[in-house]
């Protein structure tokens, strides 16, 4: 890498919704630091992106179809601990989000309040 060109941080789009899904894409490549690598729209397809993939970042909402998403923290915790996921939650309860910090154990996950 040059010194004048910065690192780019790569990252996989986990939501249900392909509205919100265009949204966040729109607003996240408006940076121009950040790769949207892949988009996924249920926790199976966002599970085989991280394992192909790789990203730095793993963008998950917290209500879709597949596994739960703490079931999926805890994969990716076990499987990939390079990547951090952060939390993606209309909800403002802290009982929506308790399972998924107890997923990540140490690891970070933060809830993004949108």
């Amino acid at each position: 890498m040059t010194p004048n060109k910065k690192r780019r941080i790569t990252l996989i789009l986990a939501d249900d919704e392909s509205v919100a899904r265009t949204g966040l894409r729109t607003m996240l490549l408006q940076s121009g630091e950040i790769e949207v690598l892949g988009e996924a729209q249920n926790g199976f397809e966002a599970r085989r992106l991280v394992a192909e993939l790789h990203p730095q970042i793993l963008l998950l909402d917290l209500k879709m179809p597949g596994p739960r998403p703490a079931e999926l923290e805890g994969w990716v915790r076990k499987n990939h601990p390079e990547t951090i996921t952060l939390i993606l939650t209309a909800h403002d309860r802290d009982a929506y989000l308790a399972g998924m910090m107890d997923a990540g154990g140490g690891s970070v996950s933060l809830p993004l309040l949108i």
